[in-house]
């Protein structure tokens, strides 16, 4: 709004030169407040379908070699330096792909074992853990959640 009205141009006469001009000064910080605004307005008929360009979307470009990943999964299910929480995570982004979003979802009724092995149950598909993914799995549901996110956990007797 400022920039408009620097400009001495409406809101309701923003055209697309006007936008365009904006775009080639403004700032990468204000780019996305930009588009939203500019989103919003359209949205309420402020403005008349301006387009407002998303961010470029880059392809990834750094790749681990197999050797690395290898590494990197070997290091999850066998440090035992590193916290049990994070070492089923790097595990299950590693052997199966998850996203952290459906990871942190899971919950314990979706572990299960039988005389075949244990499994994790993602989506409607029960998936056979190798035995010492499932062994971590079985320590965290047995031991429970050792620290919170923000500190350690304190009880009503020990503030």
């Amino acid at each position: 709004m400022q920039w408009l009205d620097r400009q001495q141009i409406e809101l309701t006469r923003l055209a697309q030169p006007h936008l365009d001009i904006r775009l080639t000064q403004a700032k990468t910080s204000q780019r996305r407040a930009n588009a939203a605004f500019i989103r919003w307005t359209n949205k309420r008929g402020l403005t008349q379908n301006l387009e407002y360009p998303g961010r470029p979307m880059s392809m990834p470009v750094l790749f681990l070699d197999d050797e690395e990943h290898e590494d990197q999964i070997r290091r999850c299910l066998t440090d035992a330096s590193l916290p049990l929480e994070l070492r089923i995570v790097g595990a299950l982004i590693r052997l199966y792909g998850l996203p952290l979003i459906r990871i942190v979802h899971l919950t314990t009724d979706r572990f299960h074992q039988d005389e075949r092995g244990a499994y994790f149950t993602f989506d409607k598909n029960p998936v056979l853990l190798p035995p010492t993914l499932a062994r971590l799995i079985e320590q965290q549901i047995t031991t429970g959640r050792s620290r919170a996110a923000l500190g350690p956990l304190t009880t009503s007797e020990h503030p």
